[in-house]
């Protein structure tokens, strides 16, 4: 399962727009991130794979899926063109290594 969204906040930054948090739905990219990860467990038990997928760059990524540990890849399309995306930002073991294979 593929979720796509446009982008998660870091704390302390400040928002896209100084109205940012009265759109509809502007809020919802963390949460929803979360919520899968909430529901891992489940989807996993069911066989299927989660990857979260926005054009945010792969360094912005990485921070997110270690703040917010997340137990699935998030899929960088730093270049917004459809299938462009690439390996972004699954938390590592091991310090230094990658989630890319290649």
């Amino acid at each position: 399962m593929v979720f796509a969204y446009p982008r998660t906040g870091r704390p302390g930054e400040q928002s896209l727009t100084p109205d940012w948090d009265t759109i509809p739905g502007a809020r919802g990219c963390t949460p929803e991130a979360c919520s899968f990860r909430d529901l891992f467990a489940e989807f996993a038990a069911a066989g299927a794979s989660v990857f979260g997928l926005s054009t945010q760059v792969t360094d912005y990524q990485q921070e997110a899926a270690r703040r917010l540990h997340l137990p699935y890849p998030l899929l960088s399309d730093g270049q917004p063109h459809p299938g462009r995306a690439r390996c972004g930002c699954r938390p590592s073991p091991s310090p230094g290594t990658s989630c890319c294979a290649g």
